[in-house]
C-alpha cells in the first residue's frame, strides 16, 4: 500500500495518493508509519496548495523518542506549512523548537533563511536584518560577502524599514470625521468623509430650526450616526490595508533579495 501511494506521488496524483495514505494511517498502530504517512499526505496537500491541511497533517506528528534527524526534518516542514499557510506564530514557535531542542548545528543554520521569512511576516525586521547577515556570513562567497551584507544593512536601516499606522490613533482621530482616513494615508477618502458628515449635520441643523424636527433627526441625526461610526471602522480598516501593504512591499523586496543573491547549500533530507 505504501509503495502505491510512493507511485502515485511519483506520478504527481496527489489526491489519490492522500487517499491511500490515509488508509495506512487508518490500519496502522505503529508511530513511525503513522508519522511518515502524515509526512507524505503534507507534502501532497502542499503540492495541491492546501496548506492548511497540509499543517493539520504536520501537527499530528508525534515526537517521541524521535532521533535528531526525523525531529528536524518533520519540524522543519511543520514551520514551512504553518508559514505557507499564513500561521506565522505557529511558523515560529516550529523554528524555536528546532533551535531549542535540535543538536544538530548544520540542520540548525538550514532554517535560518525560512526564519527570515517568518520574522519578516511578523514585522519583526530587527532581529530578521541579524538573521539575514547570518545568512550571508554562511551561504555566501568570499568574493560576495561584503557586498551583500552591505546591500541586506542598506536594505534594513531604520529609513527603509516599513512606517506602520497604529489603529488606535486613527479610531481618536476619526472623532474628527475623515481625520482618520487622512492619517491612514487616503486623503481624498478622508476630505470626502468629512464633507459628507458635515452635509449630514448641517441638514439636520437646518431642519430641526425649520421646526421639521422628524426629518431632521431621522436623516439628520440617523445619517450622521451611521456615517460617524462608520468612519471609525473604515479609518482602522485602511490602517490594516497600510500596514499591509507596505509590510507586503518590504518583505517581497527582502525576499527577492534573498533568492536572487544567497546560495543556499544545505540539502533538507
Amino acid at each position: 500500500m505504501s509503495e502505491s501511494a510512493d507511485d502515485l506521488i511519483i506520478k504527481g496524483k496527489w489526491k489519490e495518493a492522500c487517499i491511500l495514505l490515509e488508509r495506512i494511517k487508518f490500519d496502522s498502530s505503529s508511530p513511525e508509519i503513522l508519522n511518515l504517512a502524515a509526512f507524505k499526505k503534507a507534502c501532497c496537500y502542499k503540492q495541491l496548495k492546501e496548506f492548511q491541511e497540509a499543517l493539520k497533517e504536520m501537527e499530528s506528528i508525534n515526537y517521541v523518542g524521535l532521533n535528531d534527524s526525523l525531529s528536524f526534518k518533520y519540524r522543519y516542514e511543520s514551520a514551512l506549512c504553518a508559514y505557507l499557510s499564513g500561521n506565522f506564530k505557529d511558523a515560529e514557535s516550529h523554528i524555536i523548537q528546532i533551535n531549542n531542542f535540535i543538536s544538530d548545528s548544520i540542520n540548525k543554520r538550514s532554517t535560518i533563511f525560512l526564519e527570515i521569512l517568518i520574522l519578516n511576516e511578523l514585522r519583526q525586521w530587527e532581529k530578521a536584518a541579524q538573521k539575514t547577515g547570518e545568512l550571508i556570513s554562511a551561504c555566501s562567497s568570499p568574493e560576495t560577502r561584503d557586498s551583500l551584507i552591505y546591500a541586506a544593512t542598506k536594505m534594513y536601516q531604520n529609513r527603509s524599514i516599513p512606517k506602520l499606522k497604529k489603529q488606535p490613533v486613527a479610531k481618536v482621530l476619526s472623532f474628527i470625521p475623515g481625520l482618520g482616513q487622512v492619517y491612514a494615508g487616503y486623503f481624498l477618502e478622508g476630505t470626502s468623509a468629512f464633507l459628507l458628515n458635515l452635509a449630514f449635520l448641517s441638514f439636520g441643523v437646518y431642519q430641526v430650526y425649520e421646526g421639521f424636527y422628524f426629518t431632521g433627526y431621522f436623516i439628520g441625526a440617523g445619517g450622521l450616526s451611521k456615517t460617524f461610526f462608520g468612519n471609525m471602522d473604515r479609518a482602522e480598516y485602511l490602517v490594516k490595508k497600510h500596514n499591509y501593504s507596505v509590510s507586503r512591499e518590504f518583505n517581497d523586496k527582502v525576499s527577492d533579495f534573498l533568492f536572487q543573491n544567497v546560495q543556499y547549500p544545505f540539502k533538507l533530507n
